[in-house]
């Protein structure tokens, strides 16, 4: 038996195909119809979604899938169906049927599941393999270290106290990366003489830049 359902084509509406399986494999899919008489290309959508916390409160709840149903906010299209009522008939009609469609769906979500596990399965696996050569680029690529972090944060806080409100930047490369990942920004203010660290967003001490810098940063960091 296929597990494809077929487009409708109709002069009421149509929508698209589903292939179940991909949407199982996904977590994900809709079907959207386009009514006649109507702007909107999808003007009422079936989504179709896997929970990741499957629901317990409702025995009657077909379980992590989750089936919803959107409208379009678009209006008429009189050029298209001139009469109001004979655009609200294909409106009802295309309403029942994305909810015949949605409880057909419903009725193969052992298929879906089942889908969904095999693909997340692959996914789980490529993950690990990705990761475990991720931490051997990282295993291999020694960090700066807390001497040589401490002296770098001391050398551009003696540069930037030397030369008021001018930055001083230190490219950072993260353990593993082949291309600066991270900046960190160092200036002293004029008027405080204080040093201010920049780094992703925040402003933090020079002496929290040194512990970010320690473990995290590759030896080929270096200041602009």
């Amino acid at each position: 038996m296929s597990n494809i359902i077929k487009a409708a084509a109709g002069h009421k509406f149509v929508f698209n195909d589903i292939d179940l399986e991909k949407i199982g494999s996904q977590g994900y899919g809709y079907a959207a119809f386009r009514v006649a008489g109507y702007w909107s290309e999808n003007h009422i959508t079936l989504y179709i979604c896997r929970r990741r916390v499957k629901l317990t409160s409702s025995p009657n709840h077909p379980g992590v899938w989750e089936f919803i149903v959107s409208n379009s906010a678009g209006g008429r299209d009189n050029n298209a169906v001139v009469c109001d009522l004979e655009a609200t008939r294909n409106y009802g009609a295309a309403m029942l049927e994305v909810a015949n469609l949605g409880l057909r769906i419903q009725m193969k979500v052992g298929l879906l599941e089942r889908c969904y596990k095999e693909a997340e399965g692959e996914r789980e696996a490529q993950c690990a393999t990705t990761c475990a050569a991720r931490q051997a680029l990282v295993d291999a690529d020694p960090p700066i270290g807390a001497e040589a972090a401490r002296q770098l944060v001391a050398s551009v806080v003696k540069l930037v106290k030397a030369n008021l409100g001018e930055a001083c930047v230190v490219s950072m490369y993260d353990r593993g990366e082949f291309k600066t990942t991270t900046k960190m920004t160092f200036v002293c203010n004029k008027q405080t003489k204080m040093t201010n660290v920049h780094y992703m967003g925040a402003r933090i001490s020079a002496a929290k830049a040194a512990e970010i810098l320690t473990d995290k940063a590759s030896q080929r960091t270096s200041t602009n």
